[in-house]
């Protein structure tokens, strides 16, 4: 399984802080620790999820939640679409926000 973690900004939108790093390979070496601002929304999404959602659906997506990010992974899993052969793999989806 791969993880894609991006750190949106709110209200803008997604940026360019993407990356990709495989759960049986992360362990403290491999994984910095990484923080967000206070306000900032970040979406944990799964293979499932990157890889059958093109980015500026998600963007979209996160922009049109920004007001309620609680209801955000819903339609993120959601927007996973299938293949051209039919296969649709799992979809996971989690958000975060940064407060204080």
């Amino acid at each position: 399984m791969l993880i894609r973690l991006s750190v949106v900004g709110l209200p803008r939108g997604c940026g360019g802080d993407w990356f990709l790093i495989s759960l049986s390979t992360a362990t403290q070496l491999t994984v910095a620790l990484s923080s967000a601002p206070v306000g900032h929304l970040v979406l944990l999404v799964s293979d499932g999820v990157s890889d059958q959602t093109a980015p500026a659906a998600l963007e979209q997506l996160v922009r049109e939640y920004a007001a309620d990010p609680q209801a955000l992974d819903e339609p993120v899993v959601a927007a996973a679409e299938a293949d051209d052969a039919g296969y649709r793999d799992d979809a996971t989806a989690i958000v975060l926000t940064v407060q204080l």
